[in-house]
């Protein structure tokens, strides 16, 4: 039982050697500390308003970032669309272009034919003089 109470004792000597050596260096009692600590708790409130203040402005920053992408997501689909209409444009180009061609081809084809139906037309009239002018002026033509 002694024995115990020695090791009891030395244990006890242990837990308070290391419980009382991480003592401060200063008194907790001292009058310096109190405006120390209040200097401290200052500047602490200052960085902490200071890291909401940058936080605020890092979620507007990521809204604007939002923002921003969004216009150039709609901007892209934006593009997308005119180049199809663009594709389409100038398919529609290619083909008019192909038939203004064609059309062209058939020009001559088709004063010949015209110069002909005139011929014809004017076979009857060859005895009126200056008949062209009769025809534009038909109601005069008809009192005659």
């Amino acid at each position: 039982m002694a024995d115990a109470h020695v090791k009891l004792n030395s244990y006890v000597q242990d837990w308070a050697a290391i419980a009382f050596s991480a003592k401060p260096d200063f008194s907790l009692a001292d009058a310096e500390l109190l405006p120390l600590l209040n200097l401290r708790n200052e500047q602490t409130t200052a960085d902490w308003e200071l890291i909401k203040k940058q936080e605020k402005a890092a979620v507007e920053l990521q809204k604007q970032l939002t923002a921003t992408q969004n216009l150039i997501d709609a901007a892209r689909l934006r593009q997308e669309s005119l180049a199809v209409e663009h594709t389409a444009l100038d398919k529609k180009h290619a083909e008019n272009t192909s038939n203004l061609e064609h059309a062209r081809s058939i020009v001559p084809e088709l004063e010949k034919q015209l110069n002909a139906i005139i011929d014809l037309v004017a076979a009857p009239f060859l005895g009126i003089e200056n008949w062209q002018s009769y025809l534009h002026n038909a109601a005069e033509f008809k009192r005659e």
